[in-house]
């Protein structure tokens, strides 16, 4: 969703502006990469996908293709939303508004709305992505190690993949694993430190740390959530079982982004746009 929107609505007069340009990246972006716009909720989209690369592309492209819109002048001059240049002055970082967004893949439930006609899912994949969503800050893209076992290997040097460490997640009894993703021209984003947790000194995890089989000291990292080396993504031999595999008929690639009820039409086999949802074993999902 959108990073401090509710101040913007309250603070900036031409907010419904500003949305109408942001609503229109994100489905432009959704109907490229074969989504599936489920709803939208506030200002945030769910959005499915047949396949978690695709889900993984569309996440890290809004992010650039947000900051390249155009704008109204006054929205730019706002802090949250301002222009901003990396180090060296040859890559632009931040431009307009700031969405965050969390991915994630596993089994849903699928139903359809006998309004709408259209399908919408639930269960512990969706209630999952919204938690990733939830630790992610405006311009981030968070991904879980799921989504991230799932990536296509010629895709693998598109993206650069960032350990961000082990996160509490509300209603999830483990801490759990989650990814900086971005592109190449967006490494040098740098997030707060202040939405770091405590973290083990010896392994950078939580006090009750999954990395280890004893609990230590838990102090506040001084690290940005980026680390200094950025190690591409090799993937694991750890697989999910096979009971999560195939509890359902219907799960996709699930992505909840920022705001918009628009019908985008879901992906098919090919990866061109059709208007019915894709039936997989597994979904991923993003909030956005």
């Amino acid at each position: 969703d959108i990073q401090n929107s509710t101040h913007l609505w309250e603070n900036y007069p031409e907010m419904s502006r500003a949305l109408e340009v942001h609503n229109g990246v994100v489905r432009q972006l959704i109907y490229r990469h074969g989504g599936y716009e489920v709803k939208t909720i506030g200002d945030s989209f769910f959005v499915a996908f047949a396949e978690p690369t695709n889900a993984l592309r569309f996440a890290v492209h809004v992010q650039r293709e947000v900051m390249h819109s155009v704008w109204p002048p006054a929205l730019l001059s706002l802090p949250d939303c301002a222009e901003e240049w990396s180090p060296c002055g040859k890559h632009l970082l931040w431009r307009g508004l700031r969405i965050r967004v969390g991915v994630h893949v596993g089994p849903a439930q699928v139903e359809i709305n006998r309004e709408t006609f259209r399908a919408d899912y639930f269960g512990p994949t969706i209630n999952f992505a919204a938690r990733v969503e939830s630790k992610a800050i405006g311009g981030q893209v968070l991904a879980s190690r799921a989504a991230l076992e799932r990536l296509r290997e010629g895709c693998r040097s598109e993206i650069l993949v960032v350990d961000a460490g082990c996160f509490t997640l509300k209603g999830i009894a483990e801490p759990q694993e989650l990814f900086s993703v971005c592109l190449p021209e967006l490494r040098d984003r740098v997030f707060p430190k202040e939405v770091q947790e405590l973290r083990c000194n010896r392994c950078r995890g939580l006090a009750m740390c999954p990395r280890c089989d004893e609990k230590h000291v838990a102090e506040p990292t001084s690290l940005p959530l980026r680390p200094a080396k950025v190690v591409p993504w090799r993937g694991s031999s750890r697989k999910l079982s096979s009971a999560t595999v195939t509890t359902t008929k219907n799960p996709l690639e699930g992505l909840r982004g920022t705001a918009g009820g628009w019908p985008a039409p879901s992906p098919s086999p090919l990866g061109t746009p059709s208007s019915t949802p894709v039936e997989r074993n597994e979904t991923a999902v993003t909030d956005v």
